[in-house]
């Protein structure tokens, strides 16, 4: 996981356009010797990439915007939570849900406000994927991570706007048959959400 960087291509010409150092400094103030870089996503409303640094524990923001398209700064480092893993995004594309597993949590981040938004502890090692969201019956759009250290299914609020009063706080746990998830999917026109065991410990379960 050396050089702690990341690379901007030209997708077309597969040429390196820049190259940039990433800070190596955590959230505590602390030197790293290392700081992966865990997940990059592109936002659908926003000029930017949100690159989680696994190590660090902070979300940077990677500006794309440069209409000569020679610059890609990072434009602002938000300082979340350890270790962080894998993210994606509410159902507005304006919140940056990302699991920062090694300390059981799900970090929220406002990619408006380019802020921390909330921290939710959700269960031992939560690990989404990129995640999903849907609309419950009973507390509006929400979001769901699975986990590698325990099974279940934890969903969260993930509506500030329309459903404050329940927004990034824990509105239901599902228990699995088997802890050992990887992922948790849906579809828009499925009634279904999708979870595996991959790393079960028996490895027989079919639910």
């Amino acid at each position: 996981y050396w050089p702690p960087q990341y690379v901007v291509y030209d997708g077309l010409a597969l040429e390196p356009k820049q190259r940039v150092d990433l800070p190596m400094i955590d959230i505590n103030g602390d030197p790293l010797v290392e700081n992966r870089v865990a997940s990059i996503v592109a936002s659908h409303n926003h000029p930017v990439w949100v690159v989680s640094l696994k190590e660090a524990g902070i979300v940077s923001i990677v500006d794309y915007s440069d209409p000569a398209g020679l610059n890609f700064p990072i434009v602002a480092n938000i300082a979340t939570a350890k270790f962080l893993h894998d993210g994606g995004f509410d159902h507005t594309g304006n919140y940056f849900l990302v699991a920062a597993n090694a300390s059981n949590k799900m970090v929220v981040v406002d990619l408006v406000s380019q802020s921390l938004a909330a921290t939710i502890d959700t269960g031992a090692v939560p690990h989404p994927g990129r995640g999903v969201n849907w609309v419950d019956p009973d507390y509006g759009w929400v979001n769901a991570t699975s986990h590698i250290g325990e099974g279940k299914v934890t969903v969260y609020g993930a509506d500030p706007a329309g459903r404050p009063d329940v927004a990034w706080q824990i509105v239901r746990e599902i228990t699995l048959p088997s802890s050992g998830s990887l992922f948790i999917k849906s579809h828009p026109n499925s009634p279904w959400v999708l979870v595996d065991m991959t790393l079960s410990a028996t490895g027989d379960e079919q639910d």
